[in-house]
């Protein structure tokens, strides 16, 4: 009892909790650019809207004191425009987790909108749009703003977003890679499938320190290096496992929903353009046992831990919470393989 109570212990408190708690994502619009203000508005409005109206974003507490401190921010600048950091800066004194920058410009007769997504916790662009027609009227400049905002969310491109990679079926959450709708061993969404060790690629009849081949094994990125990511192994060179900032992207970027499928518990995931996928919870393996099958679910990155050999990157989720953390690689754990655009 002791030494399952030590696993256990062990395998919730190793080292770093990333991201967790699945609350809709807040997000601002910032319209800047040579045109009138009663234009911005209207741009910024429908924006909001169509961004919004996805299932993973509601608009930022304050709006109009965000936007009020970036428009003081620009009148500040002598370049005329906000830069990247200062929004960032903004972002997170307002509690806005994206904002997203549209520039806005009229040439040769017609309007010009260039829409860019910042992540406010990493400073990075995570998605791009842009799109021009002539405008004559109110409802041609609203539809023009939600055209670029529906496209940075990939709902015009990955609508319907299904299809197949080698025999295998893949889901496109308008992120940045497709996932596939089984797990690795799987032959239904809802099905448990295989258990892997890290940076292995097969199965085993008992996961235990000592038979891990790469527990106190230096290495670096594993996703798609044949011999040691298990997607790349059984499915062919257009499949990998998932790096730990894609299994983030899927955290910060879709609504969770604790459910069940096929008389299995998991969760559904809902991406950003409406698509979903169902991650069965299948517990892990230790030694010759498996542990709490149908209470949470953890699945595999490619990604190992930078402080130490021992550990990498998985995504952990019960009925309650869900993140990206790191854990002892000889563990048993699913995998969900991703395929690039």
């Amino acid at each position: 009892m002791k030494r399952l109570v030590f696993l256990i212990m062990a395998f919730f408190c190793l080292s770093g909790y990333l991201m967790a708690q699945g609350e809709r994502l807040k997000v601002a619009v910032y319209v800047t650019g040579d045109v009138d203000d009663s234009y911005k508005k209207v741009i910024g409005s429908k924006m909001v809207s169509a961004i919004t109206a996805s299932q993973g974003y509601t608009a930022v507490e304050r709006t109009a004191d965000f936007l009020a401190a970036l428009s003081q921010e620009h009148d500040y600048q002598a370049s005329g425009a906000v830069n990247d950091s200062q929004i960032v800066k903004l972002g997170q004194r307002f509690g806005v987790r994206y904002v997203v920058v549209a520039d806005v410009t009229e040439i040769f007769g017609s309007m010009f909108i260039s829409a860019r997504m910042i992540n406010v916790s990493t400073g990075l662009i995570t998605a791009s749009s842009e799109s021009s027609r002539t405008i004559d009227t109110l409802e041609g400049l609203m539809s023009l703003s939600e055209e670029v905002a529906e496209a940075l969310l990939g709902t015009l491109a990955h609508k319907g977003g299904t299809g197949k990679t080698g025999n295998h079926e893949w889901v496109d959450l308008g992120l940045s890679v497709r996932w596939a709708t089984c797990n690795l061993g799987a032959t239904a969404p809802y099905q448990y499938g295989n258990y892997y060790a890290w940076g292995e690629t097969s199965t085993k009849s008992s996961y235990t320190e000592n038979n891990s081949r790469t527990y106190e094994v230096n290495l670096g990125e594993i996703a798609g290096v044949p011999g040691y990511d298990p997607a790349r192994a059984a499915w062919g060179s257009e499949w990998r496992l998932p790096t730990a900032q894609e299994l983030q992207e899927l955290v910060d970027r879709c609504v969770w929903e604790w459910t069940s499928q096929g008389a299995h518990y998991g969760c559904k995931v809902t991406g950003p353009n409406g698509n979903s996928i169902f991650l069965p919870a299948a517990g892990h393996s230790y030694e010759s046992s498996l542990y709490n099958v149908g209470g949470y679910g953890n699945y595999w990155s490619s990604t190992p831990f930078e402080s130490g050999p021992q550990s990498a990157g998985n995504l952990y989720f019960d009925s309650d919470s869900y993140g990206v953390y790191w854990n002892y690689r000889y563990f048993g754990m699913s995998v969900r393989p991703v395929s690039d655009k």
